[in-house]
């Protein structure tokens, strides 16, 4: 517990001088991947995504810089606040995701802007659970092929992460809000059957504590078929979705928002 407090406090403070040397300004910071869901190793990577805002006039530039800072070797990349507003305005999953995390921090004095991003989340109807559905499908798929060619440990990351896409996916399409990023708690929701909860717990703690696949490919196979078959149910609920683009009342909201983000001093 102690490191990992370390190891977030280390990283906000990376993710600051980085945004000096950048000369833009830290907005939001949040950790995902494997860590916000539960499944991580000990030396797991911290998956970080940071939003950022620059200054007003570089808004209005006739060539746009870059909308995303990227770390080398680290999972670590930042978002201009304009790219992350365009992304949560079409229900794009990794956006509504960041904002869903258990540990997430507002920077700099931008507490209310952080709350009032929340609420364009949850209430401000840009949240369409059938895209997200349609894009977790999709998603599914390359797990599903990473998982048939894993070996050692990472077989079971695979796994974990095929099941979370498609048990999301089917949150999505069964519910309005969107669904819950740690892994047991959407299984828990998921499987109804107490003994499959429990085989699933069983698999995630192996997972944690970096075990080999070998003794668990049984298990992670009494669920393959059902998430397979499930799959193809979902694809069917969502082919005939079509995105429509949000109306202009509705985008005043996020163009709002995104103003007085800019603005703030």
């Amino acid at each position: 517990m102690y490191n990992t407090l370390v190891m977030t406090v280390e990283i906000i403070s990376e993710v600051q001088e980085l945004c000096r040397e950048k000369g833009v300004e830290l907005l939001y910071i949040f950790f995902t991947g494997s860590r916000a869901y539960g499944y991580n190793k000990e030396d797991s990577d911290y998956d970080t995504l940071f939003v950022f805002k620059r200054p007003l006039a570089d808004y209005f530039r006739v060539h746009p810089l870059p909308d995303e800072i990227k770390v080398e070797d680290k999972d670590v990349k930042g978002w201009d606040v304009r790219k992350f507003c365009h992304i949560l305005s079409k229900s794009g999953w990794n956006a509504y995701e960041a904002l869903h995390v258990r540990e997430s921090y507002s920077l700099n004095g931008h507490d209310k802007s952080f709350e009032q991003l929340l609420w364009l989340a949850r209430h401000g109807d840009f949240y369409e659970p059938m895209k997200v559905a349609k894009t977790m499908i999709g998603c599914s798929s390359r797990d599903l092929a990473k998982y048939e060619k894993a070996e050692g440990n990472k077989k079971l990351k695979y796994f974990l992460s095929y099941a979370r896409m498609v048990m999301s996916a089917r949150y999505c399409v069964l519910h309005t809000t969107y669904p819950p990023v740690h892994f047991l708690t959407l299984a828990h929701m998921s499987l109804h059957e107490p003994e499959k909860y429990d085989m699933m717990k069983e698999l995630v703690k192996a997972r944690v504590e970096g075990k080999d696949s070998e003794p668990y490919l049984e298990t992670m196979n009494c669920f393959m078929d059902d998430f397979k078959n499930l799959c193809e149910t979902l694809k069917e609920s969502v082919k005939n979705y079509d995105y429509k683009e949000k109306d202009e009342e509705k985008m005043k909201l996020m163009d709002d928002f995104l103003y007085k983000t800019l603005t703030q001093n």
